[in-house]
């Protein structure tokens, strides 16, 4: 399902997981239900994508995959650690400021600006898309 999803091409998941900057979240007895894709940007980490299956949400994986990246990004002296998401949807925004991401309004890196530009250019409705960091 994670080869099937159209946010990222599995040559794209391939060179990140090359990186070493993809975790997944597997279950002893299931298949693959989460992942997370991050990538260097510079001196920060940039968190591309997370998902967790519907039916394995609100069992905290999708916070462990936000520590492992956190952790990752701190063992590589990597900060900030950024994303942008959807603002306006209670598992986006929310939940990543309940980890301890912080949205940014003002004074937005240009790395982030890049970031958001091309999403726009793809067609994401960039009204409700944001920037959030963390620093640790």
């Amino acid at each position: 399902w994670i080869a099937e999803d159209d946010v990222q091409s599995v040559e794209r998941h391939i060179e990140l997981i090359g990186q070493g900057s993809a975790w997944v979240a597997q279950l002893e007895t299931e298949a693959l239900v989460g992942f997370l894709t991050a990538e260097r940007v510079g001196n920060s980490l940039h968190i591309w994508q997370m998902a967790v299956l519907a039916d394995w949400q609100h069992r905290g994986i999708g916070r462990k995959l936000i520590g492992a990246a956190l952790e990752w990004a701190a063992e590589h002296i990597l900060s900030p650690v950024t994303l942008t998401t959807f603002c306006d949807l209670a598992w986006n925004e929310v939940f990543y400021h309940s980890c301890g991401f912080r949205r940014i309004d003002t004074n937005l890196p240009m790395s982030l600006q890049k970031i958001l530009d091309a999403e726009e250019h793809a067609g994401l409705p960039v009204n409700q898309r944001c920037a959030m960091t963390y620093t640790p």
